[in-house]
């Protein structure tokens, strides 16, 4: 089970990773007007990358001290689960945004993109690493893990009302007008 994990991972992870080594970038019309993000929306990225870092100890030590054995078992097929769709749902979303950045900022020719899972929800990559990190919790449900869990949950959810300020800005009505049809998260519901 514990390869299963690690393989989940890494498939969850495999798009970002070809993306940014790839160096991949594609063309399109530049918006309307270009934002920068100020320095909360760094200072939001600081803490989803800090989260990031607590929740990946957080495994490592669960791992280390054995302190999950016994309790895997319990949640590691809903875990499993959740993983597996966040990991769908990334891969999805990665290859869907064509203006992908690691970055936060919008630039010249960064690209509006509601098709794929953004006709769904907005933010599906945010909704890709809270299925990531709430099921390895529920499958390894550890207290830094899940500590990490719930910051990158909260962080996700900052980092996503701060791009939708700066995608208002760019992209004016067009944005608006996506807001108002496709949820923040979940589908139907928020």
């Amino acid at each position: 089970m514990d390869l299963l994990l690690i393989l989940l991972h890494a498939l969850f992870f495999a798009p970002v990773i070809v993306r940014v080594l790839s160096r991949r970038r594609h063309a399109g019309p530049p918006p309307a007007r270009v934002a920068t993000l100020d320095i909360h929306a760094r200072a939001a990225l600081a803490f989803h990358g800090t989260a990031l870092v607590v929740f990946y100890g957080g495994v490592a030590w669960a791992f280390g001290s054995g302190e999950v054995a016994g309790t895997v078992a319990t949640g590691s097929a809903a875990g499993a689960a959740m993983l597996a769709l966040g990991a769908v749902v990334h891969v999805w979303s990665v290859r869907e945004l064509r203006s992908w950045r690691l970055a936060p900022r919008i630039d010249a020719g960064h690209e509006l993109c509601t098709t794929g899972p953004y006709a769904l929800v907005r933010h599906p990559i945010y909704l890709a690493i809270d299925l990531l990190a709430l099921g390895t919790a529920l499958w390894l449900p550890a207290p830094a893990i899940i500590a990490g869990a719930l910051a990158l949950v909260a962080g996700g959810e900052v980092r996503a009302r701060l791009e939708e300020r700066a995608l208002t800005e760019s992209f004016g009505d067009a944005y608006v007008a996506y807001a108002h049809r496709v949820n923040r998260m979940l589908p139907g519901i928020y």
